[in-house]
């Protein structure tokens, strides 16, 4: 009866929190906007939709059976976000409105999910639930656990199977982030497993109040390397320090910042959200700022440097937790590792940007002066296409002019970067075999250092990246003038695999994480690099 009366005062808050309605005339408006920040912004939001004239007809569908009424805040989420998921790009979409009330944000599920390449499974429970670590999730409430997603890409944008999969983990850790997908789901949620032994069980599990207290998760960790509180981090994984781990966690580092000024908006949102992460207030002023924010540059050299001494012939890279940010944080440790060959890029792929209003604006850059950077005479609604057969011949005079280009932007920016790469002299500073630990959750800007490394022979362990190769990229921010919903739209369109379309939509590794590898692990949290540390015992790396 306890349970039941939480969930009905949980329920009353959740709906006086979003029960204003706002009248659909004014509802009709934002429809509108959307449609038109998606026509205006997007690379192709019509193809998902057969055509420019079915994609019109949606909108006008949906303008058409607003409720007299109205709807709330939340609702209209609810009600909009197919019109964006359709398109199965992750870097479009509307943000879920979290419920402003402090107890439906502490509304924790007391077990967490992993993915492997073949299922999801309990990789962390609380003491309660720990004897379900590691079994095979299959059902949610009565649906199979592809019924499930089927529901959750109606509203939100899926890239790949292995996004969908961690998609619904994520959202499932959470009350407030699944009650705004699913208004109707329920406290107590039925479960259905697979055990260790292929047998099917069953478990009823409510999410438990954390306004106290944080519940506390067992998960099994042998080797305890992974730093969750760090966005960088770095030890030998063995102890005759022939194989180097480096945890990336973010490419948010300094790099992502120090190359633009103190009042660009791309270094303000950068800013904000590591001094979020870092929980530290904000101080005043871009040196001060940087101070405070790990150097990938700094800690890779440190690394190398610790490698070459030592003769260590592995380099990990952790990117499974690294959701994205921006790619010019991995480009030092490339050249650190590869010298002048970064700058000789011969990989075919192509990069699609569509000129827009919103791109303009992100970076308070006017069009004359957009086309004064590029040399060219674009107006709004053009693309620009880059190809990298478009590129001049990859001679030796073009790869030291790329090489000054970037070296120079690097010290006119007066980052602390530069000083580091000038000590090379022109000379890499080791060069180790490379092994990628990569999971659904490498997306984005870590996606793009995994296929950056490609021509460079690493190897990639572990579960599939969420991120696909050939689609959308870069989503710039908006805001809906009456609802007040926050969104994104992808300015352009890579295609990183012109000729292999499968492999454009998932990149799948070199050493595959199924279900059976993560269990002779014991499910450890670090079961990839364990597999690792195996394959080059045996020999086989």
């Amino acid at each position: 009866m306890k349970k039941i009366l939480i969930f009905v005062v949980l329920s009353a808050l959740v709906f006086t929190a979003f029960s204003q309605k706002i009248a659909k005339d004014s509802l009709v408006k934002d429809i509108k906007q959307v449609a038109k920040y998606l026509d205006q912004t997007h690379p192709d939001p019509f193809s998902a939709y057969g055509n420019r004239i079915e994609f019109y007809r949606e909108v006008k569908r949906l303008t058409d059976n607003l409720p007299d009424e109205g709807l709330n805040t939340l609702e209209f989420f609810r009600y909009m976000a197919p019109l964006l998921s359709h398109l199965g790009d992750a870097h479009t979409g509307l943000f879920s409105p979290t419920p402003k009330i402090e107890t439906n944000k502490d509304y924790k599920f007391p077990i967490n999910f992993s993915v492997a390449n073949d299922c999801v499974f309990v990789s962390e429970a609380t003491k309660e639930y720990k004897n379900l670590i590691g079994y095979k999730l299959t059902k949610i409430n009565g649906l199979t656990v592809d019924e499930f997603i089927n529901k959750l890409k109606a509203i939100k944008a899926l890239e790949n199977p292995f996004h969908e999969k961690l998609e619904l983990a994520y959202n499932l850790e959470e009350y407030s982030r699944i009650h705004s997908f699913f208004g109707d789901f329920k406290l107590n949620v039925s479960l259905e497993f697979v055990d260790l032994h292929n047998k099917i069980q069953t478990r009823e599990i409510e999410y438990i109040d954390c306004s106290s207290n944080k519940p506390s998760f067992i998960r099994p960790d042998i080797t305890s390397i992974h730093n969750d509180t760090a966005i960088l981090s770095w030890q030998f994984a063995n102890k005759d320090k022939s194989v180097a781990y480096l945890q990336i966690d973010k490419m948010a580092t300094r790099e992502a910042l120090e190359q633009f000024s103190e009042d660009s908006p791309i270094f303000k949102a950068y800013a904000r959200k590591l001094y979020q992460k870092l929980k530290i207030e904000m101080p005043e002023g871009k040196a001060e700022i940087l101070k405070n924010i790990p150097s990938l540059t700094e800690m890779s050299f440190e690394v190398l440097k610790q490698m070459k001494k030592n003769k260590s012939e592995y380099l990990v890279i952790d990117l499974r937790k690294n959701s994205g940010g921006n790619s010019i944080c991995f480009r030092p440790l490339m050249y650190m590792m590869y010298g002048d060959r970064i700058f000789n890029d011969t990989t075919s792929r192509e990069v699609i940007i569509k000129v827009s209003e919103l791109l303009l604006k992100r970076t308070k850059t006017s069009l004359d002066e957009y086309n004064k950077s590029h040399n060219s005479n674009y107006e709004y609604g053009d693309y620009n296409f880059w190809s990298s057969k478009s590129v001049s011949e990859n001679t030796e005079k073009n790869v030291q002019e790329s090489k000054r280009n970037y070296f120079n932007k690097l010290k006119e920016a007066n980052t602390s970067t530069y000083d580091i790469l000038a000590q090379l002299k022109d000379q890499p500073l080791y060069t180790p075999k490379v092994i990628l630990l990569v999971s659904p959750n490498t997306f984005s800007a870590a996606y793009d250092m995994v296929y950056n490394l490609l021509p460079y022979n690493v190897i990639t362990v572990g579960v599939t990246p969420g991120q696909a190769g050939n689609t959308y990229m870069d989503g710039i921010p908006f805001t809906l003038p009456v609802s007040g919903l926050v969104g994104r739209i992808s300015k352009c369109k890579q295609v990183y695999f012109p000729y292999n379309s499968e492999r454009g939509k998932e990149l799948t590794p070199d050493y595959v994480m199924q279900w059976d590898d993560f269990k002779k692990y014991n499910f450890d949290v670090n079961a990839e690099l364990l597999y690792v540390l195996d394959l080059i015992q045996i020999g086989k790396l």
